[in-house]
């Protein structure tokens, strides 16, 4: 009985040891984790946010394992989640099984995408009743860590997801992240769980120390109708809250120091909504108050660029609040009737004639002891001009030369250039004007020389060092020399740039080759065969020059004296069915010059060297040889005579000559006449138009012509669309123009 107790009250010491071992080890890993986990950039100080859903309510109590290792970032960049899980080593333990934190919350490059932008348009390659949309985030749901999503150019929105991923952005100013479908609380600092918050002036932790808040109420009244600064917020300022005291029927507006609006301007009044402008985005409200609506003004900031803020007046202004924060030693003033533009007086002019210009200094004063202050607090559009206009007066005409150009050639004698020169006058704005050249003959004498000899140089060539041996003694090498370019004046060398070489400038590196550092040998292709070819007497096979692992040189680099055998006898050869067979040609078909053989090409079979002919269909057209081919006769050609065509007759009646040029050809030229046969020489010119003058020709004309003008000698009883003898038009238009109506006679052509 007393050995059953001491095994019970071992076992139950061995039991605490074990537990107490085990939490004490977990502790020990979640700091060294936790230290691991700052210094790869993931939170800081250990700030996490306990998962409320998994484990059990109550202080974290109980044999817990140890964390896991963090699950992978869910985001990249801009401040993503990740996670850690526990087990209960018992069934006794209080507190949560999963606990999120912060991870890469550096920023995104600029021009990233926005994360719920990405999981948007996830969906643009899936139909949505069967139509093809561009999502985009729709971020006016009530729960914002839905993924909710409109078409571009829709007015709907639907739901894709119940949750967006983890990291995601609740609010676009706000650093609150989507966890698990809820929206947990993020630190100025970029992490989960962290109390830091900003101050006023958007410092991270800070407490306003360095903080300026400025706040009032502008009153001004009465003013004039239409557009009035009311004051001029600095560039830099943050949590700017502008609003009316009361509903009028006056608008807020804001413009930048160029006088371009962003909000209300050219009387056009935009509606209610968030726009992005001055490096931060303005919520512009107006909110239904019985009639009018009170307008109101905020953002968050930074701003990057002094605004105005603008009251459009139309009635009584009831007055403007306003508050904004700035860090402290920048300019906070905002009153623009508290500054002016103070100019200086202007500096000597930038010419003596024709039109100059004078500069002055222009600065932002203080009106009540014009001490300088940022420009930024002026009006713009009332700042002065800087630079003024002076000497009007035209100047005296002048020569005006240019400088010279390039020579003609860049060496060697006789090489010219030239330059510009022109009478010009600066008659105003400081822009010469061109002038007839007599005047500034009259005033200055002769115009400058415009052209003149270059110097004598010799040109540059290139000077080209022998080849250096290769680099390497086997394999692939390089060879190197140098080329320089020079120029040699009066027996001195003058070493250049290789631009001054007008040539281009030869190769200084080459590939080379001495020799494979492996081994070489012979390799041989599989003989060509002989079975599956008819009437062969021998086959081959190919060789090339090869290292073991397959690099293929020239042949030169292996010994002749190993070269294997390139062709063998055919063992068995398949005899041939059917073959072509010819004949010898024949002779040329001409006994000088250019002429024609033939042959006779037949298909036979032959059988114990006996030939018997076939059908050509029998042999394969395509190795068919040729029956005819070109020649030359063998003996030399003389030439032969070629005659042009007729020349237009001398005379139109009474015997007249017509001519046409006689030649003698040889091998396609012109030779002399010696070359041709005389007695077969033709006519070069002959006898034409032999009818007495006064009798008209009988020519052919065509029906169509021959019934609008029937002449007696024409015959129109013939069928179309035969030709008739009928006298020439001319002449038959001359004949009827007294005999017959004027109607006919305008109706002949020539």
């Amino acid at each position: 009985m007393d050995l059953h107790r001491l095994w019970r009250f071992l076992a139950l010491l061995i039991f605490i040891l074990a537990t107490y071992f085990s939490l004490t080890s977990a502790r020990q890993h979640r700091h060294r984790h936790g230290r691991q986990r700052d210094k790869r950039g993931y939170g800081g100080g250990g700030s996490y946010v306990a998962d409320p859903a998994g484990g059990s309510a109550g202080p974290d109590r109980g044999p817990w394992g140890p964390w896991s290792s963090e699950a992978p970032c869910s985001r990249t960049c801009g401040g993503g989640v990740t996670y850690q899980t526990r087990t209960c080593t018992s069934s006794h333990c209080s507190g949560a099984t999963k606990r999120y934190m912060s991870c890469n919350i550096q920023d995104c490059p600029e021009g990233s995408r926005d994360f719920r932008a990405e999981q948007c348009s996830a969906f643009n390659l899936e139909p949505f009743d069967n139509v093809y949309y561009e999502w985009i985030p729709y971020t006016k749901a009530p729960n914002k860590c839905e993924l909710n999503c409109m078409p571009k150019g829709e007015r709907f929105y639907y739901r894709h997801r119940d949750k967006v991923a983890d990291g995601t952005r609740c609010e676009d100013e706000k650093l609150d992240v989507c966890v698990d479908g809820k929206c947990l609380a993020v630190g100025c600092d970029m992490l989960l769980g962290s109390s830091a918050r900003e101050d006023k002036c958007r410092e991270c932790g800070g407490d306003n120390s360095g903080c300026n808040t400025i706040s009032g109420v502008l009153d001004n009244d009465p003013l004039q109708v239409g557009y009035n600064d009311l004051m001029l917020i600095p560039a830099g300022a943050t949590n700017l809250r502008i609003h009316e005291v009361t509903a009028s029927n006056n608008y807020l507006a804001i413009r930048n120091l160029s006088g371009h609006y962003y909000l209300n301007g050219n009387w056009r009044i935009d509606f209610p909504r968030s726009i992005r402008f001055a490096g931060t985005i303005f919520h512009y409200e107006r909110k239904p108050h019985v009639f009018f609506a009170p307008e109101s003004i905020h953002c968050l900031g930074p701003t990057t660029e002094p605004l105005y803020i603008v009251l459009l007046y139309q009635e009584t202004n009831r007055g403007v609040e306003y508050e904004y924060s700035i860090p402290k030693g920048r300019v906070s003033e905002t009153d623009p009737d508290s500054y002016m533009w103070y100019p200086g007086e202007f500096g000597p002019c930038s010419a003596t004639c024709g039109g100059g210009t004078q500069q002055r200094s222009v600065s932002c004063v203080r009106r009540k002891d014009l001490s300088e202050v940022s420009a930024d607090l002026c009006d713009s559009v009332l700042e002065p001009a800087r630079e003024g206009a002076c000497a009007g007066v035209p100047c005296q005409p002048q020569w005006s030369v240019a400088e010279w150009g390039q020579c003609s050639r860049p060496c060697g004698q006789g090489a010219h250039r030239m330059r510009q020169v022109i009478c010009e006058q600066i008659v105003s704005n400081g822009r010469p004007s061109l002038v007839d050249s007599k005047t500034c003959e009259e005033l200055h004498g002769p115009a400058p020389p415009t052209s003149e000899e270059c110097p004598d140089l010799p040109c540059p060539i290139w000077h080209i060092g022998p080849w250096a041996p290769c680099d390497k003694l086997c394999g692939d090498g390089k060879q190197h020399r140098r080329v320089r370019c020079y120029r040699k004046v009066e027996e001195r060398i003058e070493v250049l740039d290789d631009s001054a070489c007008p040539e281009e400038k030869p190769e200084t590196e080459m590939a080379c080759h001495l020799r494979p550092c492996e081994g070489l040998d012979w390799i041989t292709s599989e003989w060509s065969g002989c079975e599956d070819k008819c009437g062969l007497s021998f086959e081959t096979r190919e060789v090339k020059c090869s290292t073991q692992k397959g690099q293929v040189y020239d042949d030169s680099f292996c010994h002749k004296y190993r070269l294997p055998d390139l062709k063998r006898e055919c063992i068995s050869t398949a005899e041939c069915q059917h073959e072509w067979y010819a004949t010898q040609w024949s002779e040329c078909s001409v006994r000088c010059g250019a002429g024609v053989q033939s042959r006779k090409v037949f298909c036979a079979s032959t059988e114990n060297d006996t030939f018997t002919k076939v059908d050509d269909a029998n042999c394969d057209a395509s190795k068919k040889y040729e029956t005819t081919q070109n020649c030359t006769g063998k003996d030399e050609c003389k030439g032969s005579w070629f005659s042009g065509p007729w020349s237009p007759c001398s005379k139109p009646c009474g015997g007249g000559v017509q001519a046409r040029k006689v030649l003698c050809l040889l091998d396609s030229k012109v030779v002399e006449t010696r070359n041709c046969d005389g007695s077969l020489v033709p006519f070069s010119n002959e006898p034409c138009n032999n009818h007495p003058c006064g009798e008209e020709p009988l020519v052919l004309c065509h029906w169509a012509v021959a019934s609008r003008l029937p002449l007696p000698s024409c015959t129109t009883q013939l069928p179309m669309p035969q030709s008739l003898p009928c006298r020439l038009l001319t002449v038959a238009c001359r004949d009827v123009t007294s005999a017959w109506p004027a109607q006919l006679a305008t109706s002949c052509t020539a």
